[in-house]
């Protein structure tokens, strides 16, 4: 299996990509993104993607603004996408993940599918109980570490 380094010039495009389609639309403006330099994935890319796609479009769908942060941990890359909007509602929260559950007017399916095509590749995709209530915080998990453990003696 190939190996992808996530990495601002490269991939912050790519990571926003539903939210400059929606650009085109009349959405907003641009996430923010901070990424460390010379994260590096464990899975495709596409792998990657398809687990946030759904979570950024959502977090344009429903915030003014939209940060993204990535980290690695634990063998995971973790990318943390927050959105100023109203957040997620308590009685939707324990069954967002389900197909067909939509806290708008989408089909349910995409946090579904995100959560699958994460936790198949070995990660998964979280939504953080924020303190403020302001907002919503998910993080979407994939393998992957930092460059320089690559290099590590075992």
């Amino acid at each position: 299996m190939g190996r992808s380094v996530l990495d601002r010039e490269r991939h912050a495009g790519v990571l926003a990509e539903p939210r400059e389609q929606r650009l085109a639309h009349g959405a907003r403006g641009r996430p923010e993104a901070s990424f460390g330099d010379d994260l590096v994935l464990a899975v495709p890319a596409e792998i990657a993607v398809r687990a946030l796609a759904p979570v950024l479009a959502n977090a344009d769908l429903h915030g003014g603004h939209v940060w993204i942060g990535a980290r690695c941990e634990g063998g995971l890359l973790h990318v943390e996408v927050t959105d100023d909007g109203p957040g997620v509602e308590d009685a939707l929260r324990e069954r967002l993940f389900l197909p067909g559950v939509s806290g708008g007017t989408g089909s349910g399916l995409g946090l579904a599918l995100a959560r699958r095509v994460a936790r198949e590749a070995g990660g998964d995709v979280d939504l953080i109980e924020r303190p403020d209530s302001q907002g919503a915080v998910f993080v979407v998990s994939v393998p992957g570490h930092e460059r320089s453990a690559e290099h590590a003696a075992p």
